[in-house]
Order: C-alpha cells, then sequence, then structure tokens
C-alpha cells in the first residue's frame, strides 16, 4: 500500500488515481484523467446504490424465501438492488423446485420396483443433503442482501445473466 500524495490516504499499488480525492497518481495522465472524468459521470447519474439498498434491502431478503420470491421481482422492478436478488432467488427457487420433483419421482418408481428400506435411506440421505446445500445458498444470499451487497451466488450466480440496466 502506498499514499496518495494529495490526501495521505492509502492506495493500491497499481491505482492510477486516488479513489478519495481523485488526484492523479503516477502513470499515464490522460488515462488517469479519463477514469476521473468517468467516475465523475458515474457519481452523477440518478441512480443512488446506497439509497436503493436501504430503501429495498427488506424486499430484497424475501428473494431468497421460496415462493416469495417472485415478490421482490414483480414488486420492486425499478430497484436494480431488489432485481439482482430477486433473479437469483428465483432461479434458486427454479431449480430446487425442478430437482425436488425429479427426487420424488425417482424415489416412486424406486419404491414400486423395490421397496427396501435401503432405497428409502439413500433417497432420505440425498433429499437431505440436496437440502442442506439450498439452505447453504438460501444464507448466503440473505447475508449478502444483508451487507448490501451485489454478489453473485456460488454456481448458480454464473448461470444467471441478469441485463435489465
Amino acid at each position: 500500500m502506498r499514499l496518495c500524495s494529495n490526501c495521505n490516504s492509502p492506495v493500491d499499488e497499481n491505482a492510477k488515481i486516488c479513489p478519495l480525492c481523485g488526484a492523479t497518481l503516477e502513470g499515464n495522465k490522460s488515462e488517469a484523467a479519463s477514469e476521473v472524468k468517468q467516475k465523475i459521470v458515474d457519481t452523477n447519474s440518478d441512480y443512488d446504490y446506497k439509497k436503493d439498498v436501504e430503501k429495498n434491502r427488506g424486499i430484497a431478503i424475501l428473494s431468497y424465501l421460496f415462493f416469495l420470491c417472485f415478490i421482490p421481482l414483480f414488486g420492486a422492478k425499478d430497484s436494480k438492488f431488489a432485481y439482482f436478488h430477486a433473479v437469483q432467488g428465483t432461479v434458486l427457487f427454479g431449480i430446487e423446485l425442478v430437482l425436488g420433483i425429479a427426487l420424488w419421482i425417482v424415489h416412486s418408481i424406486l419404491y414400486i420396483i423395490m421397496p427396501f428400506i435401503f432405497v428409502y435411506s439413500v433417497y432420505r440421505l440425498f433429499s437431505l443433503l440436496l437440502s442442506g446445500a439450498f439452505i447453504v445458498f438460501v444464507v448466503i444470499g440473505i447475508i449478502n442482501v444483508v451487507n448490501g451487497e451485489m454478489k453473485k451466488l456460488p454456481i448458480i450466480g454464473d448461470i444467471i445473466k441478469v441485463k435489465k440496466w
């Protein structure tokens, strides 16, 4: 870490501008100036991320609570934060629903073919592991909402491509 010569705030070694005061550090001054200009344009937009998070944090939590994921999807259409989490929660709910139905069908077929305790035990174990995995995804999603972050969920987040804005 090095310090900005203008405001003495710590900056990254590879930074070209100070994130706090916008002063040009070392390197190509025209590149740094264009980065400062882009930062100013971004901050002057109508979108206020902090206000969006504070206003829609509660509804965004619903995104990860099973079928309640549809409430923020349709109820907070203008919020980038809530929409991001609603899409992830809806995809998570859809995957859980499809896998749950598929697991139930496989269990029913296996139980008809061989009604042994072993089949039921394997089904229960697999069902328990699958439920645990979905609970982990739900907890990760809710933690991201509470922290005000728009982080992708592991595995599931890579499937989704949100391009609303």
